[in-house]
């Protein structure tokens, strides 16, 4: 006989809950329906405590079955609770988070977002390119402490990003633009490195250790600065959020500095910089997902007209005009790849 069984916190995921006492529910449901039971059970935090209990279930469907682990019957795995404090201890100090911080690197906190949590710029210099070689530099920044989850954002290749995640050991398999920490304690440390200033270009990487790493390329003819920002925060979007509002921040700093923003307001008619945070939320059109490669202004207006016509609301519009050059070989409208950027 089976059983559909429903347990709350869930099985095979972390969840976070507040740092008092959690409810366990089970809901086992025979397959023929002839009966629902329910059980429940208390876990009470203890506290101060980093204590981050792993749990699973064990049932049978009727008095006469065998004992069976969820693991075994369901191939699931365990389910861990994250006791979250109502602030992060220590919170100031970057090394709290990260075991055996690199002097190497200038470290300098600050806070931010409401309510205000600390904000850490990791800066570290980076040699200047010399004729045709880039200048290149790899530092250790240390190990992330007391980790449940890990989640990151890896370059797949040069126009791709793709997702990446693990559990307590950061292992990922490629350069990371952003990599995130689930705690013990709940809380969410994030890292986002910075590229595009000073023609530098950083990524996080991972060692056999599971330590983070800085990699850094300068495209310049000068020394420059490597930047990675991190934050300790309650949720995950929030944390991120702030981080992206620093990096915006940095950047257009350095636009003022160059120069170039006032020339940039001016091209466009004084526009004012604006952001538009939730653009995401709407429909989205690309291009490339319904015109293809041969794309024109016609067409483009024209599949525009269309979507009006039938009350479909885009909320941003994607023109991807090819990252390839096309030869047409008038065969039957056929088109070749004659180069690719």
């Amino acid at each position: 006989m089976f059983a559909n069984l429903v347990c709350d916190p869930p099985l095979g995921q972390a969840t976070v809950r507040p740092a008092t006492e959690t409810t366990f529910v089970v809901n086992e449901e025979p397959h023929r329906g002839i009966r629902r039971r329910y059980f429940t059970a208390a876990l009470r935090w203890e506290n101060g405590s980093m204590w981050a209990p792993r749990f699973t279930v064990k049932f049978r469907t009727d008095q006469f079955e065998t004992w069976r682990w969820v693991n075994d019957a369901y191939s699931l795995s365990d389910g861990q609770i994250l006791f979250q404090q109502l602030s992060p201890p220590n919170a100031a100090d970057l090394g709290n988070y990260i075991g055996d911080l690199n002097p190497d690197f200038n470290i300098n906190p600050s806070q931010a977002g409401e309510p205000r949590q600390w904000v850490w710029s990791i800066t570290a210099p980076v040699g200047e390119a010399k004729g045709r070689d880039s200048g290149y530099t790899e530092i250790t920044l240390g190990c992330p402490q007391d980790i449940s989850r890990w989640f990151s954002i890896v370059r797949h290749w040069s126009p791709w990003f793709a997702p990446r995640h693990g559990k307590s050991k950061f292992s990922a398999d490629k350069d990371s633009i952003l990599v995130s920490f689930l705690r013990n304690d709940g809380f969410h440390m994030v890292l986002l490195a910075i590229s595009g200033l000073d023609s530098i270009l950083t990524v996080l990487k991972a060692d056999s250790k599971g330590n983070i790493v800085v990699s850094s390329r300068n495209d310049g003819l000068s020394e420059g600065t490597t930047r990675v920002l991190a934050s300790v925060g309650r949720d995950l979007d929030s944390t991120l959020g702030i981080l992206m509002n620093r990096a915006r921040e940095i950047a257009s700093q350095e636009q003022v500095e160059l120069g170039n923003a006032e020339a940039q307001l001016q091209t466009y008619g004084g526009v004012e910089p604006k952001w538009y945070e939730f653009w995401y939320d709407g429909l989205g059109y690309c291009t490339w997902n319904s015109l293809g490669q041969d794309l024109s202004e016609e067409k483009i207006l024209h599949a525009l007209e269309d979507l009006d016509k039938n009350n479909i609301r885009i909320s941003n519009l994607i023109i991807d005009d090819n990252w390839q050059s096309l030869v047409y070989l008038n065969l039957h409208d056929s088109i070749a790849l004659a180069d690719f950027e």
